[in-house]
Order: C-alpha cells, then structure tokens, then sequence
C-alpha cells in the first residue's frame, strides 16, 4: 500500500471490501491525513515548545470543533492536548480538511481566524437565543473517550 496512487488503493477496497464508494474516500482521506498528522507530531518530538496554529479551509462544511480550533492563535503541542485531546492526530475528525501546523507568517491567516471567531460566537448566540446551553464542540477523543 505504501507505494500504491491513491486511485489504486480506492479501486482495491471497492472491489474486496463490501462498502460503498463514499466509504472507501472517507476512508482514504482519513487516512492519509492521520499519516499527514502524525508527521507533524513526530517533528514535535524534536521541538515541543514549537507554536502551532491549525489551518484549513473556513466553509459550510467547517465542523464546530475546527471552527472552535481555528479561532485559536500560536498553541504549543501541550497546550493542544490539554484543550483539544487527540486533536493532533485526528484532527476534527473523519475526513476533516485540517492540521495543526507551525505557527509563522506565512501559515497565520488572520482572516480565517477572525472568521472563526465570528461563527463561534454565533454558534454561542444562536443556543442562547433558543433557551439553550451552549455545548463545546468536542473532539472525537472527548466525544468517544
């Protein structure tokens, strides 16, 4: 599998696995973004005080956990943990578009940032409006855990 394209590996699945093809993609997409994440944890090894940043698209199909993620600003592999578990490896779950990443000039987007910051808070206004408790989006380690 290690070296096989990605369309190799989705057409063997399809065919030896009796699951359907959004399955299969999910599957792979995960995947190779749990390997994508677990790079980056392994270079922390080296730097754990490294300040990370969590990057991705902000859109309709931004889970709470991510938007609630990206709102935050330059976190160490530490400080990730203790408010996100798991998160450095999974992300904010199944096909989630998102990674944390070293936190420098070029990887801060403000504008997403303050995007999220926005929708979070709309999030929080909007159970208020309804009489609701407002519940922190959890990871999946929190939700699962």
């Amino acid at each position: 599998l290690q070296k096989m394209p990605q369309k190799d590996i989705r057409a063997m699945l399809l065919r030896d696995l009796s699951i359907k093809p959004y399955q299969v993609d999910t599957i792979i997409t995960t995947s190779m973004a749990t390997y994508s994440r677990s790079l980056t944890l392994l270079q922390l090894e080296d730097n754990p005080e490294q300040r990370l940043i969590y990057q991705g698209p902000m859109d309709s199909k931004t889970r709470p956990v991510c938007i609630r993620m990206l709102k935050e600003n330059g976190l160490t592999q530490s400080q990730v943990e203790s408010k996100y578990p798991g998160a450095l490896r999974d992300g904010g779950g199944f096909n989630c578009r998102h990674q944390w990443v070293a936190l420098s000039p070029k990887t801060q987007n403000r504008d997403i940032q303050q995007k999220a910051k926005v929708a979070y808070q709309g999030m929080q206004d909007k159970a208020k409006k309804k009489g609701r408790a407002f519940k922190v989006p959890k990871t999946l380690e929190e939700y699962y855990g």
